[in-house]
């Protein structure tokens, strides 16, 4: 997965982007839970991350099936994300700033800050990722010191 990230960042883009062809507009895309072919990326000790909306779209959503229980390299990138923990708890290090979520919760945060997190039930944490490459408009976005931590 790091090695992945270097490529895409040295390309001016995320490794959820790689990963996809373009696609028109107008074509929808269902992603079925049972999907064998949904593009994924396993990464041993961390998460198994499907890429639900890859490519060259608006923005990339990755559904997270597990994650570390230590944190591992924080992330920098370009955009903006936004984490919707669907089974918690999950820890998340924003620039410095550790929250806790629990199921159900939801954070935003500029992506160009270090990001990571890691979660104390490791296989069972289930989050789903939206990223952007676009930059969060300045008035009304919620970032992590927005957010409170447990």
């Amino acid at each position: 997965m790091e090695s992945l990230y270097r490529i895409a960042s040295a390309l001016g883009t995320t490794p959820q982007a790689l990963f996809g062809a373009e696609r028109p507009d107008h074509a929808a895309r269902v992603v079925r839970a049972d999907d064998q072919g949904t593009p994924s990326i396993d990464t041993a000790g961390e998460s198994l991350r499907r890429l639900l909306l890859p490519g060259n779209t608006p923005f990339h959503v990755v559904e997270l099936r597990g994650l570390a229980t230590e944190f591992l390299d924080a992330w920098t990138h370009e955009g903006f994300e936004a984490l919707y923990v669907v089974t918690g708890p999950v820890e998340v290090e924003i620039d410095g700033t550790i929250t806790a979520l629990a199921t159900g919760d939801f954070m935003s945060y500029p992506a160009h800050l270090p990001h990571r997190y890691r979660s104390s039930v490791g296989g069972d944490a289930h989050l789903v990722l939206i990223e952007t490459q676009l930059h969060a408009p300045q008035q009304g976005a919620h970032s992590a010191e927005d957010s409170t931590a447990s």
